[in-house]
C-alpha cells in the first residue's frame, strides 16, 4: 500500500469518527429537549421560539424552586432549561435568534441547587484564587480570573449557587456587582 492511500484511508476514517461524534452530539441534543418536562417552554420543540417574559415566568413557577436571572432585558426573548440534575439555565436571546442555538454568544444564568452552596463557593474561591467579593446582605461573589467570562453569586440563605454567564470578559462579573442576580418572581 503506498503513502498515498494510507494517508486518503486516514483521512476518511477521521472524517466518519467526525460525523458519528456530531451525529451523537445531536441526538442527545434532541433527546435532552425532549426530556425537559414541565419546566421546558411552552413552544413546542419544532418551533424554537425564544419564550416571552410572562411565558418564562409561568414555567418558572410550575417548578416551586427559586431559578434566578439577571432581569428582564429589552430587545430580547429568553430561553429556559431545566436538566436532569436539576440545574436550570436562564438564556438571553436577541431577536432573530432561535432557541436551542447552539453558539455561546448569549447572557447565561444558571442557577445549581447545592446543600452548602455558600462553602462551596469560599472553597473554589480559596482553592482557585480568583476575585472573591462579598457583598451587601451576606452574598459572596467569585470570578476566576483565567475564565473572566463567568461569575458566580451566593446570597444569604440561599440554597443555590447561581452561575452568570456573558461572552464578554468581565461582563458576567460587573451584572452580578451591581446586583442584578434575583430569582424570578
Amino acid at each position: 500500500m503506498t503513502r498515498g492511500r494510507i494517508r486518503v484511508g486516514a483521512v476518511a476514517a477521521g472524517a466518519i469518527v467526525v460525523a458519528l461524534a456530531l451525529w451523537l452530539v445531536m441526538s442527545a441534543r434532541n433527546h435532552q429537549s425532549q426530556l425537559k418536562g414541565p419546566a421546558a417552554s411552552s413552544a413546542s420543540p419544532a418551533e424554537h421560539a425564544p419564550l416571552s417574559e410572562p411565558g418564562l415566568i409561568a414555567d418558572v413557577h410550575r417548578l416551586h424552586t427559586p431559578v434566578y436571572w439577571v432581569g428582564p432585558r429589552a430587545n430580547v426573548g429568553y430561553e429556559f432549561d431545566l436538566t436532569r440534575d436539576g440545574r436550570t439555565y436562564v438564556r438571553y436571546l436577541p431577536r432573530g435568534v432561535q432557541a436551542g442555538d447552539p453558539r455561546p454568544d448569549f447572557l447565561t444564568v444558571g442557577t445549581y441547587n447545592l446543600v452548602h452552596p455558600m462553602a462551596d463557593l469560599r472553597t473554589a474561591g480559596h482553592e482557585l484564587g480568583g476575585e472573591t467579593v462579598h457583598l451587601p446582605g451576606g452574598a459572596v461573589a467569585f470570578m476566576d480570573r483565567s475564565r473572566p467570562t463567568s461569575a458566580f453569586i451566593v446570597g444569604r440563605n440561599w440554597k443555590a449557587q447561581v452561575e452568570v454567564y456573558d461572552p464578554t470578559p468581565g461582563k458576567a462579573m460587573e451584572l452580578v456587582l451591581m446586583g442584578d442576580v434575583r430569582a424570578i418572581r
